[in-house]
């Protein structure tokens, strides 16, 4: 229940075409609970969202304190190095570093990660479910 996630699923949502928004379906992923009270809990729980941030496990990748979070997508070695501006960046992921309530993992390239602080810069890819039969126009790419 992060800013993020209403972001994604409220401002980020409204910017994409109408079709698009009306056709993303519900999505049930993984996700780790993160810290809860004094003694802690990094449980591996579900939620449904139309849109979501991807993990470190989905982005094909794994470390000692990443809880897996569902199995990696089938593109996953294409989507571990993000641009901005033609320049490689550091992207957020939803999978919080295990034992410590003020980082998540990012992502740099298939063979970085690193802890973000909440405040850290880095890029978010969104993630969303569209029909099988679901077709994009040009006119409906968000540029």
């Amino acid at each position: 229940s992060s800013s993020l996630l209403s972001w994604l699923n409220g401002t980020y949502k409204n910017i994409l075409d109408a079709d698009i928004q009306e056709a993303i379906s519900t999505t049930t992923y993984y996700f780790t609970q993160g810290y809860r009270g004094v003694n802690g809990s990094w449980n591996v729980l579900t939620r449904s969202d139309g849109i979501f941030q991807l993990s470190l496990t989905e982005l094909g990748m794994s470390e000692d304190r990443a809880n897996v979070e569902g199995s990696p997508l089938s593109i996953a070695s294409i989507l571990q190095v993000a641009y901005i501006n033609g320049e490689q960046t550091i992207q957020w992921t939803r999978s919080p570093v295990v034992g410590d309530a003020r980082n998540i993992w990012g992502v740099y390239n298939s063979n970085a990660t690193s802890p973000l602080g909440y405040q850290a810069s880095g890029v978010s890819r969104p993630a969303f479910t569209l029909p099988s039969s679901f077709r994009l126009s040009d006119s409906q790419i968000v540029a």
